[in-house]
């Protein structure tokens, strides 16, 4: 079997490093990249032949965050899984990650074998869903595709009058 290439993004190197020593350590995972932040990606993946797999993406960096670096990978590099890892299990930084393009969300104190249970599926379904995306999102959803606040009457009324 032929091990899934995979990249890396977040701006603490120790918490880096780790992750790369750990992904490798799993037999069928081999990390052709690393990035500090988006803009460090960027210029990594255009000087790069290898295009990774999966790209696992930290939500909170300097520069350019998990959401705008998803985005740019989305557009780009449609083929990539995007996996974003963060220590925020905030509803909405979820919603915002899985509309970005990721395809699964998984917490950084996750145990490993979680971790590579995800991988597994990721490239076997193409997504995986963790417990920190088991929330309503239908609700929320909901909540942000209506982009105009509802109003009953009297508020109308008020605005109109102010």
């Amino acid at each position: 079997m032929k091990k899934a290439t995979i990249g890396l993004v977040d701006d603490h190197q120790l918490f880096l490093k780790s992750l790369v020593l750990m992904l490798e350590s799993f037999k069928n995972y081999e990390v052709v990249i690393e990035a500090l932040n988006g803009k460090d990606l960027q210029e990594k993946l255009t000087a790069k032949t290898i295009v990774p797999d999966i790209m696992l993406i930290d939500v909170s960096m300097p520069v350019m965050n998990g959401i705008e670096t998803a985005q740019w990978l989305s557009t780009n590099y449609p083929a990539m899984k995007l996996v974003a890892l963060s220590m925020n299990n905030d509803e909405y930084a979820v919603i915002a990650m899985l509309k970005a393009g990721c395809c699964a969300y998984l917490l950084k104190d996750a145990h490993p074998n979680e971790l590579e249970n995800a991988l597994k599926e990721i490239i076997e379904k193409g997504f995986y869903n963790s417990d920190a995306s088991n929330i309503n999102f239908r609700k929320l959803l909901a909540n942000q595709v209506n982009e105009k606040p509802l109003l009953n009457e009297k508020e109308k009324e008020f605005l109109g009058l102010a």
